[in-house]
Formats: structure tokens, C-alpha cells, sequence
């Protein structure tokens, strides 16, 4: 069952709260109570000498302020006032990821108690469950404390999820130091089984919902901030350029970039796909609707009917011919698909492509004569097929959680040995390179993985500024460079060894890539070895440095047969140290999201693709001539859905913002492109409405315009004016100007 209106709207209140009273939703009363237990254990607002503290208490306060002061250094603080600041605002970061963190395991442990995939209940029924029952019948003596055994229970289901799911169920960064108050932990568990939420424990999109509602008081907040004339700081970029995407955005964008994909595939092989049999019946359809639309017989905003499950998986593509380089260039199979989303949030562009990989997996194997088990499908889809990465470790949670829930109503028996997701906190790259922490990772380091610490060096300076930059970061040249600088040589054994002395070792001289997997495999080896230390600043040092190794394996340039995803808004004369953005995508330079049009196409293979969902401004605007040129000179315009203001149902976002879908081949075939005028050109209109009428009027794709992109070199600055036909300008072209 979908998310009915009914349910999202209270899920809104009871996640955020409401417009008049915002204490009333979870995030404030976790944040609150969250604190004060804080305060009240560990007594951080007084100096240790006058906290009065006992042993226990006292060393795991010393291991929170350690690891703030270690990340306040990070910051490069230019004095003691800027460095209370900075510990301040991590000390309320560090609380504010363990209320997320408790209310992420609650949502996704409540859905999977939906799909039968988790028995018998706990969080469904909360202290009346059938599973806290039997848990009190059974365990008596270990109900109590404050939450009469509920916690402990709890627990014991988060370490069995955390074999999955580490990032979520595991230890998150000091979330086992600041735990949750008893009275908090019951009105959360309550809160969540009101009757009225029942559908959204069965719809893949209520975790990314859950996670939009918890960012909306943090972005409202810094909007405020830039209409005040101050500017956004590296660590509020993630908090100001979340936005949950809308389902109809991203089924547009993966059928038109995927689904190409497919059929160039079928064709590459001889398959006649089955797409081909309800294709033209769509086609038809649409001409129908849209006259009963012009004729006023149907709603603006009444959706064209989709009989059927394949007509689902096409219901948005945008028929047009493909080149012959992109038949020869596809993948050869479908496991070898390969698609990132390189700002991935909550994950929503790559739970939706699960369902269309699943699909293609089924006709593949049938037209080859195959046959495969829903788990093989799911555990193939997720280790082989997607790809995402944020700068927000708890969007990679939620995507992770997300992913999970997906594999597991797809298939119950499904395992995740692997997930290709990563949020590239690591900020040890900000630190001199005397700093203690990287002092004492660079001697482990040498002393049991053989790595030089000059190298080691070179690796952490070269993720400076990953935390905040994610994908736009070039990291892949930098490790190159440092390695040819290094001369790094492993030391091989080879040839015939004597049981005693032992074998000859020879300095062999790797090639690059193998000097590279080499360092990387070392470094995840040591890293393996010190997941699980009790010193707290390895251990979280350590996981920093994870999660860059496994983000340089990630954006290699080239490597992706589709790269889709909804870029950050945030134009770049409103932040501050975005000089590398400015320097590294001089065509880009005016927005984060044309930055990521430029890095997108730098990330796909050739006859890969970019789907984004982009401003539209960037096809019109005189600031984006060297960027469209850059594209086009780059890539093929394949299809564009214009969709203008109101496409996301987000209140204080629908008049704000102005969209595209936007579909680029990086070919260099010549051909026509597509677009479909979704909204006025201009909509003074404020209502709740838009959303549902971009969505239908793209489902019917009304106002098709096909045009060729070179056609616009005429025009000064040659903005992609696709709805002026060829004899206008051919017109426009003759005419004389001013």
C-alpha cells in the first residue's frame, strides 16, 4: 500500500511537528531530552575537575571530548573563542546523530515488522507487542530498568541487523555515549504506532520522507541565513541542498536514461525487448488524453490511466532514435550496469532503479534461456548495479536502510554482502600534518601495512575537503600523483624458497592500477583489523579513512554506464570556501548543480549518460553560455521535460525553484533531441496543486518538441530555445540585429 495524503501529512507533524507548534514532533523532543541526559551524565557544561563525576562516566566523557576537540582542530580554528565554537556545534552535531540514528532504526525495524520479514513484533504495538511479551515471559530479570527490559530488547534486535547493516545498527560515530531517556524512548515508539501511519510502514519512500522532514527546520533556518546577507558554511551545505525528490522526477529520468540503455542493449544483441509491446499502445493512449484534456473532459490534473506492470516500467519514455555507437558501446549484460547517483540523500533514484533492474534481470534471463532466484536478483542488483554517495553520513543511512527493505520484500532470503554506498566524512585531510591523530595513524599505518607515511600523507591531503565537497572532489588524479611521486614498490615473493631461510624477495614495480588497488586493499586490511578498538579515536579515525578508500574506488572518472540523481541547489557567491568548485569547474562555477552537470558526464563511460535534474536556468541564462557549450560539444541532448516552478510538493520550495529533467548521451552523434513543456513558461500561481499537474502533463507528455540542439548556434549565447520551430530559426537566423 502507498503512502496515502492522510498518512504523509501526519507523518510531516510527527516527525517535524507542526507550523504552530514544532515541539510537538519527535525531532524536538529527541534533540531536547537527548541533551539534557547529556548534561546530566556526563556534566559537560562545567570542567571535569568540578563535574563531580565517578570512573565509568568520566573516561567516556574524556573519550567525547577528545573526538570533538580532534574535529574542532579539523576546522583550523584561529583562536580559543573559535575553537569553543567549533566543539559546540560538534557536541550538538554528535547529539543530533544519535536522535536521528534511534529514530532511523525504529522507522526501518517498524517496516520491516510490516513486510513479515522481522518477527514477531516490537516496535508495532511498542510495550503491547506480542514480541515484548514473550520477551518479559522469557527474560524476566533483564526487564528492570527504566524501560522495563523494552530497551534491552531493542538492542538485542539492532546487534542482530547490525550484521547488515553496520551503518545504521552498528556503532554510529558516539551515539552508544549519549543514550536515550526511558519516557523519550516510549513516546517515540508510541508516536509511530498510531493507526493512522499504517500505510507508511509499506511504502519504499517513507524513510526519504522521514529524512526531508527531519532537514526542513535546518534548511528553512539557513535560508533565513542568506536572506539575512550572511553566507553558508562548508558544514551547512548538506543541511540547505537536501530535498526529497519527487517519485514521478526520478521514474522520468531512470525509464528515459535506463530504460535507453536497455534497448540499446536488445538491440546490440538481437533481443526483442519487451518494451516493444506496449510502446506504441502508450503512444497512442497519449494522444488520446491529451485531446480529452484540451477538450476539457479530464482534470488538469487527472493522471493518464497505466494498465500493468510493464507499462509502469515505460509509462514516461520518451520514444527517439538511438545511435548506433551507443548500440555498440552498451553493456553487455545486465549485472554489468552500472549507475551512481553521486549526491544520493536518502537514497530514493536508487531504490526506484531496483525495481527496474529486477525487471531486466527477469527478461534477460529469459531471453537467454536462463532462469534466476529473486536472491540472486536482489544481492546482484546491490553489489553490481548501484552506486551512491553523500556528504550526510545520515543519508547514507537512511539510503542503506532504504536499500535493505527493498532487497528484503523483493526477496526475503536476501543478504547484503555488500553495499555500494558512502558518505566521505573524512576530515583528518584538514589536519597538519603534525597533528596527534594523524601522527598516530601514519605510524600504525608504516608499522602494519608497510605504507610509507609520506604516502600516507599525500592520500590524507588529498581528501581535504571531501566532507563537504563529495563527488566534485577530483581525488582520483591526486592519489595518482602521489603515488608517482612516492615510487612506491611492494615487495613480491617469487621463485623456488628454502624451508629455513625462507623465500628470495625481488622489488617488483607495479603499474599504476596495481600499485593503486594494492595501497587501497592495505589500507582496508588495517582498517579491518581496528573496527572494533576501544581506543574511540582509532576507531572513528579508522572509519574516516574507510569511508574515503571506498570513496576514491567510487569516482573514478569513466566509469559509469548511467549517472542520475537530483544535484544540490546553491548558487556559489552564498558560501564560502567553494574556490575549489570555482577552479576545478570554471564552466560550472555559478551553482553547485551545473557543477555536477560537468562532473556527471566526467563520471559516465562513453555512451554513458547523465539524467539530472537540474534548474532549468542553466538552458537559458547568459551566466551558463560556456557550461551549455561545454555539454553539448560534450554530449547529446537526448530529452529534456521542462517542468518549471512547482514541481516538488515542498511548500517553501514550489515558487522558488525553477526544474528541468535532463537526459544527456556522451556521444558525439548527431540527431534530434526531445522536450516536453510540462508548466507554463510562466506560473504566478501559488497552490498546493502544481506537483500533480507537472506530473500528469508529463505522463501524457504534452507539448512535445522535437529540435536539434546545434540549430541554436544562430542565437547569441545560444540558450536551448526548444520550442521555436526551424522555420522561425531560419528566420530569426536572416533577420537583422541590433
Amino acid at each position: 500500500m502507498s503512502l496515502t495524503p492522510e498518512a504523509k501529512k501526519l507523518l510531516a507533524e510527527t516527525i517535524r511537528g507542526t507550523q504552530q507548534d514544532p515541539n510537538r514532533g519527535l525531532r524536538a523532543r529527541l534533540l531536547r531530552d537527548i541533551h539534557a541526559e547529556a548534561e546530566r551524565r556526563y556534566r559537560l557544561s562545567v570542567s571535569t575537575a568540578n563535574a563531580n563525576l565517578d570512573e565509568a562516566h568520566r573516561k567516556r566523557r574524556e573519550r567525547i571530548e577528545a573526538w570533538l576537540d580532534e574535529r574542532a582542530r579539523a576546522g583550523k580554528p584561529k583562536n580559543s573563542a573559535e575553537h569553543k565554537a567549533a566543539t559546540d556545534r560538534l557536541l550538538q552535531q554528535a547529539e543530533k546523530e544519535a536522535a536521528a540514528t534511534l529514530l532511523n532504526r525504529l522507522i526501518l525495524l517498524r517496516q520491516l515488522e510490516a513486510l513479515g520479514r522481522v518477527k514477531p513484533p516490537v516496535v508495532t504495538g511498542g510495550w503491547n507487542s506480542k514480541g515484548y511479551r514473550e520477551f518479559r515471559e522469557f527474560a524476566l530479570a533483564l526487564t528492570s530498568d527504566d524501560t522495563e527490559g523494552y530497551a534491552t530488547l531493542l538492542q538485542l534486535l539492532f546487534d542482530e541487523l547490525a550484521i547488515d547493516l553496520p551503518g545504521l545498527y552498528g556503532d554510529v560515530g558516539l551515539t552508544r555515549l549519549f543514550p536515550i531517556p526511558a519516557a523519550t524512548l516510549r513516546e517515540v515508539v508510541e508516536r509511530l504506532d498510531e493507526r493512522e501511519l499504517a500505510s507508511a510502514w509499506t511504502d519504499d519512500t517513507t524513510l526519504g520522507w522521514v529524512y526531508q522532514y527531519w532537514n526542513d527546520p535546518d534548511r528553512e533556518a539557513l535560508d533565513a541565513k542568506i536572506n539575512g546577507g550572511q553566507k553558508i558554511q562548508p558544514h551547512e551545505i548538506a543541511s540547505k541542498t537536501q530535498m526529497f525528490t519527487e517519485r514521478y522526477m526520478v521514474e522520468w529520468l531512470l525509464q528515459n536514461s535506463l530504460g535507453l540503455t536497455w534497448l540499446a542493449m536488445c538491440k546490440k544483441h538481437g533481443f526483442t525487448a519487451d518494451a516493444e509491446q506496449v510502446l506504441q499502445e502508450l503512444d497512442a493512449r497519449r494522444a488520446d488524453w491529451r485531446q480529452k484534456r484540451e477538450a476539457g473532459e479530464v482534470a488538469l490534473d487527472a493522471l493518464m490511466p497505466i494498465e500493468g506492470q510493464l507499462e509502469e516500467h515505460w509509462k514516461y519514455y520518451v520514444p527517439q532514435p538511438i545511435p548506433d555507437d551507443a548500440i555498440a558501446k552498451a553493456p553487455a549484460a545486465v549485472r554489468e550496469i552500472k549507475i551512481l547517483d553521486p549526491a544520493c540523500g536518502s537514497g530514493h533514484f536508487l531504490v526506484i532503479a531496483f525495481d527496474l533492474l529486477a525487471a531486466l534481470y527477469r527478461e534477460e534471463a529469459r531471453h537467454l534461456g536462463k532462469s534466476l532466484s529473486d536472491k540472486q536478483v536482489a544481492e546482484s542488483i546491490l553489489e553490481n548495479n548501484l552506486f551512491g554517495i553523500d556528504i550526510d553520513p545520515r543519508a547514507i543511512q537512511i539510503a542503506a536502510a532504504a536499500l535493505y527493505l527493498k532487497a528484503k520484500s523483493f526477496a526475503k532470503d536476501a543478504r547484503l554482502r555488500k553495499l555500494n554506498l558512502v558518505a566521505p566524512v573524512l576530515q583528518l585531510g584538514n589536519l597538519p600534518t603534525d597533528d596527534p591523530a594523524v601522527v598516530h595513524l601514519r605510524r600504525d599505518l608504516k608499522h602494519e601495512a608497510g605504507i610509507p607515511e609520506e604516502l600516507t600523507n599525500k592520500l590524507l591531503s588529498s581528501l581535504a575537503g571531501v566532507d563537504y565537497l563529495g563527488s566534485l572532489l577530483k581525488v582520483d588524479a591526486a592519489i595518482e600523483q602521489a603515488i608517482h611521486k612516492v615510487e612506491l614498490e611492494f615487495e613480491q615473493h617469487r621463485g623456488q624458497g628454502d624451508f629455513f631461510s625462507g623465500f628470495p624477495s625481488q622489488q617488483v614495480k607495479l603499474s599504476l592500477g596495481d600499485a593503486k588497488a594494492t595501497i587501497l586493499d592495505k589500507l582496508e586490511q588495517f582498517l579491518a583489523k581496528h573496527s572494533k578498538s576501544q581506543d574511540l579515536g582509532l576507531r572513528l579515525d579508522g572509519e574516516q579513512l574507510a569511508a574515503g578508500v571506498r570513496f576514491v574506488r567510487m569516482v573514478k572518472e569513466g566509469s559509469y554506464d548511467i549517472v542520475v540523481g537530483n544535484p544540490p541547489y546553491q548558487g556559489l557567491s552564498k558560501t564560502e570556501l567553494f574556490g575549489y568548485v570555482v577552479k576545478m569547474y570554471p564552466m560550472g562555477k555559478a551553482d553547485l548543480y551545473s557543477a555536477f552537470l560537468e562532473r556527471s558526464l566526467e563520471l559516465a563511460r562513453p555512451c554513458g549518460i547523465s539524467a539530472m535534474v537540474p534548474m532549468r536556468g542553466w538552458m537559458f541564462l547568459g551566466q551558463f553560455v560556456d557550461l551549455r557549450k561545454h555539454l553539448l560539444n560534450r554530449a547529446t541532448l537526448k530529452s529534456v521535460a521542462d517542468l518549471g516552478t512547482g514541481a516538488f510538493s515542498s511548500r517553501s520550495m514550489d515558487d522558488v525553484i525553477s526544474t528541468a529533467l535532463v537526459v544527456l548521451l556522451k556521444s558525439f552523434s548527431q540527431g534530434t533531441s526531445s522536450a516536453i513543456q510540462a508548466g507554463p513558461m510562466a506560473d504566478p500561481r501559488r497552490d498546493a496543486g502544481k506537483p500533480v499537474r507537472r506530473h500528469a502533463a508529463l505522463l501524457c507528455q504534452v507539448k512535445r518538441y522535437d529540435f536539434d540542439p546545434r540549430s541554436f548556434e544562430v542565437i547569441e549565447g545560444e540558450p536551448i530555445v526548444y520550442w521555436w520551430s526551424a522555420a522561425f530559426l531560419e528566420q530569426y537566423a536572416e533577420a537583422p540585429k541590433l
